[in-house]
């Protein structure tokens, strides 16, 4: 009858296993005849060494249902029973298998009545989600059934010792081999999900022990998975040292073998319990490495190969010479495998499988749809899906990318930035080529980003790649730096990489033209100028693909070109190729747009690179040389020295100065003092208490010394004062009216003589500082 107890579902392999080694060391001595038992391992392929008691199988392989079709199954069964030749054989006889419901555990059985050993096996699997090996395995430690030359109804009517407990006889609702193995596999899945079994659960450390004596004892073992868990429910009992020594053989009296023979029949049959299924083999003697699959062995073509396929597949199992040859040779594999269930053909590489899109990608790789390593989907279980291959592959030392064409053709790019810039996409994953496949293409001369800094190996020149196909020299890296390209990017390369290049004779500069728009670099940021004639500075013209990888988003330059340094507070203004300091904020904002301008920040070598000129002062501002007690008004590059700051009041200049070095003042020319007398443009005008007016004869400044005022000057003047066909000027403390005439300033005595100078018109008198009048020339009076 069934026995109650959950963790003793059948006979003790303590004793059943011994059992049946006794009995092959009888028939061995030719003691016993009739007798025939299980093949034990093949001990040159267990290392009893590597059995761990807490890990007797992973999970990966215990679950993994796909490592064997029905006809594996078969093919298995034929070889490993081939001694066999009654029909009531494992691998020849038809037996009963039972209708089963689905339920919690397993998703039931369909049958037909009779079915072949291999089909319940499978379909067992299937349903309860248990690896066939591992149905295969148990059958041959409980009963002996997979190689047993003389099966009786007893091993099939207890096959998987389901229901036999160790005390009493087995339970006959679990009789026949159908019954048993469902039942069985069942069972491991009640262990899993029931809730019911819970005190050697994974993470725990129960005592388990060696025998079901007692005194023999155990140890804590910790449990680190389900799979072994299970076993343990199965078979409550782990080997003592003894029993492992003894490998296949007989340990002590205290040995138990069930767990251990579990262990020695699946690693002698099917490779390492842990991890996935075994997948690479290769035996101590020859240093071949396969690819297995099924019942199929693939050779493994090249050192790389293997590199790349023991990342998914591995780790390599050391095997018996025996275990190689179950399998049948089926020629050598590359990294391009075929998924025969999804019908992905995919490379292998970096430890994920990457699917191609079309024959003609595989054709590019070096493989053929016609020609491929076609495995069951088993093998690719627990892969990991990277990327897709695309056109695009790595070649060579330096993994540079390459576009691929399915003609032969191969475009090579220097970096992943030369692709970005040059397709508008990121390169993203890619796969890497071999040097014998890459050498296969035609290759196109290497193409690097635009704005990339190059330099030949052999030679010193460092030059600018512009578009694709000229290189800019470069003079010094100041240049570079201001555009974003700094002298640490500099690629060195060979000759050979930059065939696809001209070199260009303009050299590179921190103003360049793109679009139609020129631009002024500053620490990798370009600024649009609004009048760059008046900054003056030399130019170069890039190509669109160029301007493209550069900054050009900076604020633009409205008016002047103003510049610093990083750092220092000191604003330069750049007029005509050449850089002069500016003395205050404000004049800073005439020059580059009232409010707040901008300003173009350089580096130090940058700044450098744009001819230092005497400070920038502004015209109709003053300024008082270091080295002199003298004021001068600034125009242009004209100085003049002013009289009196009441003379500079007449034209509205403020009375502030700024305190200058004679470099500040650089090469600008002396000219006389500042009068009531200048020109703006084509206009005479003279100045009176703040305000300039037009003065329209003709010889009205005869004799006088007119200050040439530049545009900047005139337009900081109030030019609101009245139009005047000559200078008539008066005090503002003194009725007196000078007339101007033949340089000098003539006192008029009466309106009759004011009116006939004026022309008979009604003359405009202006009033000027008292200080301004007394120091004005006296002539002889009018009357």
């Amino acid at each position: 009858m069934r026995h109650s107890t959950p963790t003793r579902h059948r006979t003790s392999p303590a004793f059943r296993s011994l059992r049946l080694v006794l009995v092959g060391v009888l028939v061995a001595v030719g003691l016993v005849g009739v007798l025939n038992v299980s093949r034990a391992p093949d001990s040159e392929a267990v290392d009893m060494s590597q059995f761990r008691p807490g890990n007797i199988i992973s999970d990966a392989v215990f679950f993994d249902t796909g490592t064997m079709s029905v006809a594996q199954i078969q093919s298995f069964l034929d070889a490993q029973g081939s001694r066999c030749t009654d029909a009531y054989c494992l691998k020849h006889i038809n037996l009963i298998s039972v209708n089963k419901a689905a339920d919690a555990y397993c998703n039931g059985y369909a049958s037909p009545g009779y079915e072949k050993a291999a089909t319940i096996i499978w379909k067992v699997a299937q349903s309860c989600g248990v690896n066939p090996q591992v149905i295969l395995v148990m059958l041959q430690k409980e009963q002996g059934l997979v190689t047993t030359t003389a099966p009786t109804d007893g091993k099939y009517r207890a096959a998987m010792g389901m229901g036999c407990p160790d005390t009493s006889a087995c339970d006959a609702q679990y009789y026949g081999f159908g019954n048993q193995v469902y039942a069985g596999i069942r069972q491991m899945r009640v262990y899993e999900l029931s809730g019911r079994y819970t005190w050697n659960n994974p993470g725990t450390s129960p005592t388990i022990r060696y025998h079901p004596n007692a005194a023999c004892g155990g140890t804590p073992v910790y449990i680190e998975n389900q799979a072994t868990a299970n076993l343990y429910y199965y078979t409550p009992y782990q080997p003592n040292a003894a029993s492992i020594a003894a490998g296949a053989g007989t340990g002590d009296s205290c040995s138990s073998y069930g767990n251990r023979n579990f262990y020695r029949y699946f690693s002698d049959w099917f490779g390492s319990t842990q991890g996935g299924a075994v997948r690479l083999i290769r035996t101590a003697a020859d240093p071949t490495v396969y690819l297995i699959d099924g019942l199929r062995r693939w050779s493994v073509a090249s050192l790389d190969d293997y590199n790349e396929l023991i990342q998914v597949f591995g780790p390599l199992n050391t095997v018996s010479a025996s275990f190689v040859n179950r399998y049948a040779a089926a020629g050598a594999t590359s990294t391009i495998l075929h998924d025969t269930g999804s019908g992905a053909i995919s490379l292998v590489q970096d430890g994920t499988l990457h699917r191609f899109a079309s024959c003609d990608q595989v054709a590019i790789w070096g493989g053929s749809c016609a020609s491929l390593t076609s495995a069951h989907p088993a093998m690719f279980a627990g892969t990991t899906a990277g990327p897709e291959m695309s056109s695009w592959a790595r070649v060579g030392a330096g993994a540079r990318p390459v576009l691929l064409s399915s003609s032969g053709a191969a475009q090579p790019y220097w970096d992943a930035e030369a692709v970005r810039a040059l397709t508008g996409s990121p390169l993203g994953w890619t796969a890497r080529m071999g040097d014998a496949r890459y050498a296969a293409f035609t290759k196109a001369p290497t193409l690097f980003a635009p704005a990339t800094l190059v330099r030949d190996a052999a030679s010193p020149q460092v030059y600018l790649t512009d578009g694709t196909n000229t290189l800019l020299p470069v003079a010094d890296f100041a240049a570079t730096t201001e555009l974003g390209r700094a002298s640490s990017t500099l690629q060195t390369v060979t000759a050979a990489d930059l065939t696809g290049y001209r070199p260009a004779g303009t050299k590179v500069e921190t103003a360049v033209t793109c679009g139609g728009s020129t631009y002024v670099a500053g620490t990798g940021t370009l600024h649009r100028l609004a009048n760059p004639a008046a900054a003056g500075l030399p130019t170069v013209a890039l190509q669109p693909q160029t301007c493209a990888q550069l900054a050009l988003g900076g604020r633009a330059v409205a008016s002047g070109l103003l510049v610093k340094k990083a750092g220092d507070a000191t604003v330069y203004s750049v007029e005509q190729g050449v850089r002069r300091a500016v003395l205050s904020w404000s004049d800073a904002q005439r020059i580059g747009g009232e409010g707040d301008p901008t300003i173009v920040t350089m580096t130090a070598d940058g700044l450098a690179r744009i001819p230092a000129g005497g400070a920038r002062l502004r015209d109709a501002s003053l300024v008082k040389p270091s080295s002199s007690p003298e004021v001068l008004v600034v125009s242009g590059d004209k100085l003049a020295r002013i009289p009196s700051f009441a003379m500079a009041a007449q034209w509205g200049i403020p009375s502030s100065f700024a305190t200058v070095s004679t470099a500040d003042l650089g090469t600008r020319t002396r000219v006389a003092d500042l009068s009531l007398w200048g020109r703006c443009g084509t206009d005479l005008v003279a100045a009176a208490s703040g305000k300039v007016s037009r003065v329209t004869g003709a010889d009205a400044a005869q004799g006088f010394a007119v200050q040439e005022w530049t545009t900047e000057a005139c337009a900081t003047f109030d030019r609101t004062g009245p139009t005047v066909p000559r200078l008539f000027v008066k005090a503002s403390n003194d009725a007196t009216v000078l007339a101007a005439e033949g340089g000098t300033y003539r006192p008029v005595t009466s309106w009759d003589a004011l009116v006939r100078l004026n022309g008979g018109g009604t003359p405009v008198v202006l009033t000027v500082d008292p200080g301004v009048a007394s120091g004005l020339p006296r002539g002889a009076a009018v009357s």
